[in-house]
Order: C-alpha cells, then structure tokens, then sequence
C-alpha cells in the first residue's frame, strides 16, 4: 500500500520545517512527504529536503494558500491513502495507526462549542445540519472508501465558486471539504482526537497531535510558550493559554535552534 503526508505553508517555514521533522520521526511505515508553499526561504527548503519532503507547486495560486489541501485529493491517484496535516501542530507520539483508521475520509468531528460550528449550521452550506461539520486541518484520505480520485478531485473544484460565494469569513477550505462529504456523502468517520486534538478542548490521554486551531492561540505567539511579545496581545487581543502542549511546543523549538545552524525567519 502505497501512503503520502501532505503539508502547506505560507510564510510560515518554521513551523513547516518542524511538522516535516517529525514526520520523519514519528511515522515509520513507508511514505512519501509533500510540502506546497508559494515561496521558502532557501534554510526552510533545505531542512525540508532533509526530512525526505518533495515540492509541489501550488495548483490554485489565485485563491489562499489553505485550499491546495485539494491536492491532498489528487495524490490519491498515485496513493491508496494521504494524510493531510496543518503546520500549526505538535506530533507526540507515532502516527502510523492513523492509516489504520477506516472508512474514505476521516476528519475530526467538531466540539458543539466551536465558534465555526454555529456559522455552518446557521448562515453557511450546510443550514440544515444534517452532516457532522468536521475540522479540515487532519484529514486522512483513502482511495478504497471515496469515489474516482480524477473525478471527485473535478467535482472538488467545481465547488469551489459555490463556497467562496458565501462571503462568510474562515469558511475556504473548511466549508468546500464540509459540503464535498455531505453532498457527496462520502465515506466519512470521525478521526478520534488523539489525533487532532485542541490545547484547551481537548480532555484525556496526551494524543498524537496537538492542533493549535481555534479557539487556541499559535504556539509561536503565545506567552506560556514563551514566543509572544507584548505587542502580539495589544494587537490582536488574542489571550495566551497556559497549557503543557505549549511547553512541548516550545522545548522542540528550543532544541531544534540548538541543534541546527541554518537560519530561518521565525513567524
């Protein structure tokens, strides 16, 4: 079974250049890494390259940089499974039994307090809630449980007018991924949050991947790990947390700068 991990970065390579290490790290079983990104310092290219990563140009250079995780969608005529990550995440633990994980697409279900879930449910594409809303920053893939990768890759960016139409802000990839499952109604299971799981939601064991989304501050802008100036707070109003996910995050960021000697634009 062939796998891939697709990542996209834009302006951000630390971040990037991390996740693609522990990939590396974390994930044993044969694969291949993808990274999409509009412009990489050459530092950032390097590291990646080191971790295995090839490049791939964006697809969709018009649109935000968050809606070539389409591209996740056309690797699969290549791949029997791609894992689709964010770059705002911490890995922990080995990641090799999420391929496991049955069914087409599996995402990660939203907690009912999530602030995006009542703009779907309410304004947006889906307004009669009759789909679980799923967060799009983990998504694994597999080719057995979807339709024809080529053709729903197609019907994927047919839809794209019908989403950016909406004009309801962070809708992008978040509502096309949403309205692709249950229009289609594609071969959906919730991922278990071990594997995406939120500093401040999530409760239980320490997980697989810790996704700094929202309502969570990035780890490089927030004060319990660290990295936030003042001015982050008076500019963005953006409240640090004190969580040891953050820590984790911050100690992996302190010995990497240890470690490598290639400079990089920190975000």
């Amino acid at each position: 079974m062939k796998r891939a991990v697709l990542l996209i970065t834009e302006g951000r390579d630390l971040p990037a250049v991390l996740a693609a290490r522990w990939i590396k790290r974390y994930l044993e079983i044969p694969h291949d890494l993808y990274v999409v990104a509009r412009d990489l310092q050459p530092g950032a290219k390097q590291l990646m390259g080191l971790s295995g990563a090839a490049f791939i140009p964006c697809r969709y250079p018009a649109l935000s940089v968050n809606f070539e995780k389409l591209q996740a969608v056309s690797l699969l005529t290549c791949y029997d499974q791609v894992l689709y990550l964010d770059t705002d995440v911490l890995i922990q633990a080995p990641l090799d039994g999420i391929f496991e994980l049955p069914g087409g697409l599996a995402a990660a279900i939203q907690p009912e307090q999530y602030p995006l879930h009542e703009m779907f449910r309410d304004r947006a594409i889906l307004p009669d809630k009759t789909w679980p809303y799923f967060n799009a920053g983990v998504m694994l893939f597999s080719r057995a449980g979807l339709p024809d990768p080529a053709w729903l890759s197609r019907t994927l960016e047919c839809m794209l007018p019908a989403v950016l139409s909406k004009g309801v802000p962070w809708i992008g990839d978040q509502g096309l991924f949403n309205l692709a499952a249950a229009t289609l109604e594609l071969n959906f299971k919730d991922l278990p949050s071990v594997y995406n799981a939120c500093p401040g939601v999530h409760d239980g064991a320490t997980p697989a991947i810790w996704h700094f989304r929202p309502p969570a501050v990035k780890p490089w802008s927030n004060r319990a790990g660290g990295f936030l100036a003042d001015w982050y707070v008076k500019k963005t109003g953006a409240r640090p947390l004190f969580h040891p996910a953050y820590d984790a995050w911050d100690l992996e960021y302190k010995q990497f700068k240890e470690k490598v000697f290639v400079w990089i634009k920190t975000p």
